[in-house]
C-alpha cells in the first residue's frame, strides 16, 4: 500500500532476496505499476507480454544509469556490499516514487 501512494525505501539489510538476480530484483520493485491480474500473467499473452517489456527496459535503463548493467544477471549476494546497496537504490527508484526514504 505504501508502495503504492508513491513512497520508496531502500533497505539497510538486503537478504531478503539473496538469490535473485539484480534485473529481476528492480522488476520486483515494479510491481505497483503491472496493470495485468494474475490470470493474464499466467498465460502471458498480450497486455501482460507487453507491460513486461516496458517493465524491463525501464530497469535496463535504471541499470545503466547506476552503473551496473553489466551486473543484470548476477546474483545480488555475488555483489560487494556496495554494489549491492546501488541495486537496492535502482530497485526503489523502479518504482518512479514520489518520495524516497533512505535507509542508512
Amino acid at each position: 500500500q505504501v508502495a503504492r501512494v508513491g513512497i520508496a525505501r531502500t533497505f539497510q539489510n538486503l537478504g531478503q532476496f539473496p538469490n535473485t538476480t539484480v534485473l529481476d530484483y528492480l522488476l520486483l520493485g515494479r510491481h505497483t505499476r503491472m496493470r495485468s491480474g494474475i490470470l493474464f500473467g499466467g498465460i502471458y499473452l498480450g497486455m501482460t507480454r507487453n507491460e513486461e517489456k516496458k517493465n524491463r527496459a525501464y530497469c535496463l535503463h535504471l541499470l545503466k544509469l547506476l552503473g551496473l548493467e553489466h551486473l543484470r544477471n548476477s546474483p545480488l549476494r555475488s555483489l560487494p556490499y556496495g554494489l549491492q546497496k546501488r541495486a537496492d537504490l535502482a530497485r526503489a527508484l523502479a518504482l518512479e516514487p514520489k518520495l524516497l526514504l533512505l535507509d542508512e
